[in-house]
């Protein structure tokens, strides 16, 4: 009589007899499946019908009249507004500025306005006379020389030196009328004894080139506008070309007669 096995617990395993096979093992009920609580959606598997439905009539529709804007057509790009102007910055108070200022009605008129220059009138620190001779001027202001060009040999001491040695009287005269301009005086050594860097210059320009007259001439256009005197560049180079010791002389004689004046 053969003995009844006991089941053995849940998760050993089966206990083998010798000589027989293998139990087999018991088959479990099912889980029943309960249904689902009518307020609690299913978990898992299909949405039940109507749970996603269609989208009610309105939920969705058609955009208001300007919510978008009106379409613009296709290619053009939509227009923007012009540019605005930044607007000026003024940066300190600019200076007033001098109005006419009349009288009243039936009396003299009085103007406000700095006078302007006119030709003869004196200004302070600007040397002295540069126009001894009271020679007439034409309607840009401008005068001949004090003294022609022919008229060297009335200082012939000057004329010889210029004819011998022009590179040490365009010095003198160069550094004459420098100091006159820069400090408007004349220069106490009266120009020096000539030998000094400008007749250096002249001397190299004149062994290289024999072109010295050029800056002769240069010199003589600085003479000429300090004392508005008629005449131009072309006249000042071919003055200078063709008669060297008349023209330095005559440029010497015009600065003389300014010098002279300051020291009275």
């Amino acid at each position: 009589m053969s003995e009844k096995l006991a089941s053995p617990p849940l998760g050993a395993a089966a206990p083998q007899i010798p000589g027989q096979p293998y139990p087999q093992y018991q088959q479990y009920p099912q889980y029943q499946q309960y249904p689902a609580h009518p307020n609690q959606p299913p978990q898992y598997g299909q949405p039940q019908p109507g749970q996603y439905g269609s989208p009610q009539p309105g939920q969705y529709g058609s955009p208001q009249p300007g919510q978008y804007g009106s379409p613009q057509p296709v290619g053009y790009p939509a227009p923007q507004p012009p540019p605005q102007a930044y607007p000026q910055q003024h940066y300190g108070t600019p200076p007033p500025q001098l109005q006419p200022q009349y009288a009243p009605t039936g009396g003299p008129t009085i103007i406000v306005q700095q006078p302007l220059p006119v030709f003869g009138m004196t200004v302070p620190n600007a040397g002295g006379n540069r126009n001894v001779k009271n020679l007439p001027r034409n309607a840009m202001g401008q005068r001949e020389w004090s003294f022609g060009l022919c008229a060297c040999f009335d200082d012939c001491g000057t004329c010889m030196l210029g004819t011998c040695c022009p590179c040490m009287l365009y010095a003198q005269l160069k550094r004459r009328v420098d100091y006159l301009n820069a400090y408007a005086k004349p220069d106490p050594n009266g120009g020096g004894s000539g030998i000094d860097s400008n007749c250096m210059v002249w001397s190299l320009v004149h062994a290289a080139t024999g072109c010295g007259f050029i800056l002769q001439s240069i010199n003589r256009g600085q003479i000429r506008n300090r004392y508005m005197i008629d005449g131009n560049g072309c006249g000042d180079f071919c003055t200078a070309y063709c008669c060297t010791p008349c023209e330095l002389t005559q440029e010497h004689r015009e600065l003389e007669l300014e010098e002279n004046s300051l020291r009275q």
